[in-house]
């Protein structure tokens, strides 16, 4: 959820049920008429054909999607990674070619519950005011949705991602390969009162000789235990600041949490979620403050002896971002 001057954070999700590639239930029949209140967080993985697994129209685009080509010249153990503002982002992992979307808010006003008079959010940068959602999704092997609402990819809009194709869903400590890549569910956000069910995070490893490991959570909140069972990681992917509810209530606890996440799971890089970045109205963005930066960390890291840990800032919104492992 943004603030009125563009800063913000991801929703607070109602419930708190299965998490993984897409939020909706699995019979095709329910996915356009839950309410709000019933979204669940699952998986939508699309065959490995390469057609598109989304379909929006909802505005044509005018600023073209970054065509495969530009990933040619990343080799080795990288990928190539791309920020489309709030939660959005995607990585192509090099040493396989398969490409991830993740909670893809894409096009449109952000607007939860329909509710626009309470809050509503919009992207803020240029490049990604007008994309194309049919050519991003073109180039998506699977889709990630790590969360129910709609900062983590819109109702209608994922409602279109599952027609025809396989959904799965994933509960903590679940996994599931798809292809080259296995993707786990840890146990992330607690994002309501105490006795809710946390929300997943996600390690997602490319099965390849020199693959990537990556974590991604995008409040920054995770249970110790949970985490520490998953080994060591090469990225995390993650908030660094701090999104306050009315002052007090941390819904993404980046500021606090990070750098204990990164003793734990001890990466080469952090990739920074900068998923504030966008701007919004309406009176619940006022309520909503930030803690900390994203561009604080690196000084964190050497406060911390994690200097050795590489901060990798994501490009521009809408332009990919090479990130190399040694």
């Amino acid at each position: 959820m943004g603030q009125s001057s563009s800063k913000g954070s991801s929703e607070v999700s109602r419930t708190s049920p299965l998490s993984g590639l897409h939020h909706r239930q699995t019979e095709q029949a329910q996915l356009d008429h839950l309410s709000a209140a019933q979204r669940q967080s699952q998986a939508v993985c699309p065959s490995l054909s390469g057609r598109p697994v989304m379909h929006c129209t909802a505005q044509s685009g005018t600023v073209p999607a970054i065509p495969a080509s530009e990933f040619a010249s990343v080799t080795g153990r990288a990928c190539a990674y791309t920020a489309y503002e709030a939660n959005a982002w995607e990585a192509t992992y090099c040493q396989s070619g398969v490409t991830i979307l993740v909670d893809p808010w894409l096009v449109g006003e952000l607007v939860f519950a329909g509710q626009r008079w309470a809050y509503h959010g919009e992207k803020s940068e240029p490049n990604v005011k007008n994309l194309d959602p049919e050519a991003i999704a073109a180039r998506a092997s699977f889709i990630l949705l790590s969360q129910g609402l709609d900062d983590h990819g819109t109702q209608a809009h994922t409602a279109e991602a599952t027609q025809g194709q396989a959904v799965h869903s994933l509960d903590h400590g679940q996994a599931i390969t798809m292809g080259p890549l296995t993707i786990r569910a840890t146990m992330g956000a607690l994002v309501g009162p105490p006795w809710s069910k946390r929300e997943n995070g996600f390690v997602i490893s490319e099965n390849v000789d020199g693959g990537m490991r990556l974590y991604y959570e995008p409040h920054c909140d995770y249970d110790d235990g949970s985490v520490s069972s998953i080994g060591l990681v090469d990225a995390i992917i993650t908030p660094a600041s701090t999104q306050l509810i009315g002052g007090f209530f941390p819904l993404v606890k980046g500021n606090e949490e990070i750098v204990r996440l990164i003793g734990t799971l001890k990466p080469q890089v952090v990739v920074p979620l900068i998923n504030a970045g966008f701007h919004a109205g309406g009176p619940l963005s006022k309520i909503v403050a930030e803690r900390g930066s994203n561009f604080d960390l690196p000084q964190k890291l050497k406060d911390n002896a994690l200097a050795h840990v590489r901060v990798e800032f994501p490009s521009k919104s809408g332009d990919s971002k090479r990130i190399r492992l040694e």
